[in-house]
This record gives structure tokens, sequence and C-alpha cells, in this order.
């Protein structure tokens, strides 16, 4: 089941990002997000626009890296968390193999400062790592509170 579900955000991502590089306008969603189009060539906060080999073979290596450690992990939280990373990676690397750079469309903004634009990736990957640092600490949490049972 998760599978399907990781698929379904994987295809709603690249939907998107087809539909506003192929529809270029601004559309306000509410007073402090846009949804409009930025072709991204850089990685996080675009940075290292000017190097495209870096730009795709750190999210490569990173995926294989991240694929590497779902296979071998059996924990629910952390596999969903993984798998939320692993398919933003990949939908951002296809862009970036295919099209030279990434579509970020989503735009926060108070008044005219605008945080840097994002897509749907973006959030997966954010929200993969906040689940596994959390799993992980929740670990963490849980093996100190076993060790005080132990030593009474």
């Amino acid at each position: 089941m998760i599978y399907i579900f990781l698929i379904i955000l994987l295809c709603l991502d690249l939907l998107t990002k087809y539909y506003f590089h192929a529809h270029y306008q601004t559309i306000k969603v509410l007073p402090f997000l846009n949804f409009k189009l930025a072709l991204n060539a850089g990685v996080a906060f675009s940075l290292f626009q000017k190097n495209t080999i870096f730009t795709i073979l750190l999210p490569f290596f990173f995926l294989i890296f991240c694929i590497y450690i779902f296979i071998k992990e059996k924990e629910g939280i952390k596999n969903f968390s993984l798998g939320l990373i692993i398919i933003g990676g990949f939908s951002n690397l296809i862009e970036r193999i295919i099209y030279g750079n990434v579509t970020d469309f989503i735009d926060f903004h108070i008044g005219n400062w605008h945080y840097p634009t994002f897509n749907l990736a973006d959030v997966y990957i954010t929200l993969g790592i906040i689940l596994y640092i959390f799993s992980f600490l929740k670990k963490e949490e849980k093996a100190k509170k076993n060790e005080k049972s132990y030593s009474r």
C-alpha cells in the first residue's frame, strides 16, 4: 500500500510540473501564496547553477544511498520517510537529466519578500528528512527508557 501511495505522489509531482511548464502563468492562490513557473538549474535554493555535472551526480549518489538504506530498513515510518526522499529526489533528477533544470512553482511570500520557489518533490524530500530524523529521535528516546528500566 505504501508503494502505491508513493507512486501517486510521484505522479502528482510530475503532473504539476508538466502543467506549470506547459501553462506559463501566475496563479494567486492566497495573499501569501502564488503558483508561478521558475526554472531552477541548481540544487536546493538554486545553488551550483553553473555546474550541471554536480547537480546530477550529487543527487544520483544520494539516491543510491537512500535506496540502499530503504532496502535494508524494516521500520514502517523510516521506510515511508525514505520513500518520500527517494521519489522527490528521483523526480527532480529526471527533470535535470531531461531538461537541464527543475520546474519549481510554489511561491510563498510576505509582501515583496519571497521564499525560494519550490515544487512538490522538494516538499516530499523535506517531509521525508523531518520524518526520518523524528523516527531516529523516537528510537533513541525509547532506547534510553529501556536502559533506565533495566538499571532499576
